[in-house]
C-alpha cells in the first residue's frame, strides 16, 4: 500500500501556493490528478503540474530532480519534467516543491503500449547510461547487488505463494540466476525506478519519463527491467536488448530487477490497491514468457 501521507494537501492549499509563489499562475485552474508514494500531483491549467511532497522523505528526492533534470534535460531523446519553478515553504506548508511541465499522454500501465516503442526506449537508455559523476546521489535501494536486496524478495515470494499462477518455479528459478550473475564494475546513471506508473505513454509510444527523485548511480539493470514492466512480446524484448547492447549477464540481471518491481507491486495489490496488483501481475506474466 502507498504510505500514508504526513501532511494533508487539498487543492485550496496548492492554489493558494501557486497563487502566492508564482502569481503568474494564478489565475489558472487546479485540479487534483493523482497521488504517488511520495507526492501528490495537481495539474496547473493545462500545461504545468505542481508536484508537492507528502512525506519528509520525498523532500531529498526533490532536491534530486531540481538538481539533475535540467543538465539532462537536453542530453536525453524523450521528455523529462526538469522544473520550471521551485517553490518554498511556508507556515502553513513546510517543504520545496516543483511545478513542471504536463505530458500528453496516461501512465503506462493505463495505456496500449506498442511494440514500437521498445527501440526508442532502449536508445533513451543508452543516452542516459553513462559513467556516473561522482557527486550523483547514493541509493541503497536501487541499483545495488541483488543479493542486497535478495532478503525482501525471498519474503514476498514466501508471502505470494498461494499465487501460484504468477509465483512459479520458473519465476524462482530466474530469481535465482540473476543472484548467481556478478556485480559488474563502474557505477552507472540511471533512473532508478523505472516502472509503469513513472512512464508516460501517447499514442502508443513513450512520451515521457517522470520521477526521477530516485536517481542514482549504480547496475543499469535495475533500469532496464521496463523491458518486461512493459512487452508482453519476448522477441520485441530481445530485439531492444540487442540494440541497447545488453549482454546475457546483464539480461538475467535485469529480469532479477523486474521480479523486484513485480513482487513489490503484487505485494502492495494484496494490500488492497488493485492498480498496484495489476501491474504486479502484468510484469511477472511478461517475465514468465522467457
Amino acid at each position: 500500500m502507498i504510505p500514508p501521507a504526513e501532511i494533508a494537501i487539498s487543492e485550496q492549499l496548492v492554489k493558494q501556493l501557486v497563487a502566492e509563489q508564482f502569481p503568474e499562475f494564478a489565475h489558472l485552474k487546479v485540479r487534483f490528478l493523482d497521488t504517488g508514494w511520495d507526492n501528490e500531483s495537481y495539474k496547473i491549467g493545462d500545461r504545468f503540474i505542481a508536484r508537492i511532497p507528502r512525506r519528509q522523505l520525498a523532500v531529498e528526492l526533490l532536491h534530486n530532480e531540481i538538481r539533475w533534470l535540467p543538465q539532462l534535460e537536453t542530453q536525453l531523446p524523450i521528455r523529462i519534467p526538469a522544473p520550471l519553478g521551485i517553490g518554498q515553504p511556508t507556515d502553513y506548508y513546510p517543504w520545496p516543491w516543483t511545478i513542471v511541465p504536463w505530458f500528453a499522454g496516461r501512465a503506462a500501465d493505463e495505456a496500449t503500449v506498442q511494440n514500437a516503442a521498445a527501440l526508442p526506449l532502449a536508445t533513451f537508455l543508452r543516452a542516459l547510461h553513462r559513467p556516473a559523476p561522482a557527486d550523483i546521489p547514493t541509493n541503497d535501494y536501487r541499483g545495488v547487488p541483488l543479493e542486497i536486496r535478495a532478503a525482501d524478495v525471498f519474503r514476498r515470494l514466501d508471502l505470494l505463494a498461494n499465487r501460484k499462477d504468477l509465483i512459479t518455479d520458473q519465476i524462482r528459478q530466474l530469481w535465482q540466476n540473476a543472484l548467481e550473475e556478478p556485480f559488474p564494475a563502474g557505477a552507472q546513471l540511471l533512473h532508478g525506478d523505472l516502472h509503469p506508473r513513472n512512464i508516460i505513454v501517447h499514442n502508443g509510444l513513450v512520451g515521457a519519463i517522470i520521477d526521477w527523485g530516485d536517481l542514482t548511480g549504480g547496475d543499469v539493470a535495475t533500469d532496464l527491467a521496463v523491458f518486461w514492466m512493459l512487452f508482453r512480446d519476448k522477441p520485441t524484448r530481445e530485439k531492444a536488448l540487442t540494440a541497447y547492447g545488453a549482454d546475457q549477464s546483464l539480461k538475467n540481471r535485469a529480469i532479477g530487477w523486474a521480479i523486484f518491481f513485480g513482487t513489490i507491486f503484487l505485494e502492495s495489490g494484496a494490500g488492497g490497491d488493485k492498480r498496484h496488483a495489476d501491474i504486479g501481475a502484468s510484469i511477472l506474466q511478461n517475465i514468465a514468457t522467457e
